[in-house]
């Protein structure tokens, strides 16, 4: 069973303009738990969620539209994180350019470069830190 602990107000932005805008994040984790505690914690930041523990469906969900932002595991069932984030970047128009960051335990240097080969905007290493989510959600919100 999942254990939650309140989330304090410190996990906010501080930037009040960083609230403006609500993202639609996709979070692609195969592990209910990494999804439900990623997604509960961009719900508290005012953002909207989806998630799924497929790479192909990540990548059909990115293909209708309306994504903001991939949080995505490597580690798939199916095709890989690294797969899906290949197929984003071959989708046509604004779909291709969704921006996509890898979330994984695997972070040595060779594995996030092979992340951002794959065409992957960063890599955040689990367990994520708040404060490193929170700076990429609120670089896409700034559009920094």
């Amino acid at each position: 069973m999942l254990h939650l602990t309140p989330l304090s107000s410190t996990l906010m932005p501080d930037d009040p303009a960083a609230m403006s805008r609500t993202l639609r994040v996709l979070v692609v984790d195969d592990v209910h738990a990494n999804c439900e505690l990623l997604c509960m914690l961009l719900e508290n930041w005012g953002h909207e969620t989806e998630s799924t523990a497929c790479g192909r469906e990540a990548v059909q969900r990115v293909a209708a539209g309306g994504i903001d932002l991939v949080l995505m595991d490597l580690e798939l069932p199916g095709i890989s994180g690294l797969r899906a984030t290949q197929d984003i970047r071959a989708l046509p128009g604004g779909a291709g350019q969704t921006p996509v960051w890898a979330v994984s335990a695997h972070s040595l240097d060779h594995d996030v470069a092979q992340a951002r080969a794959c065409g992957a905007n960063g890599h955040l290493s689990k367990p994520v830190m708040f404060e490193a989510l929170r700076d990429v959600v609120d670089g896409i919100v700034t559009g920094r």
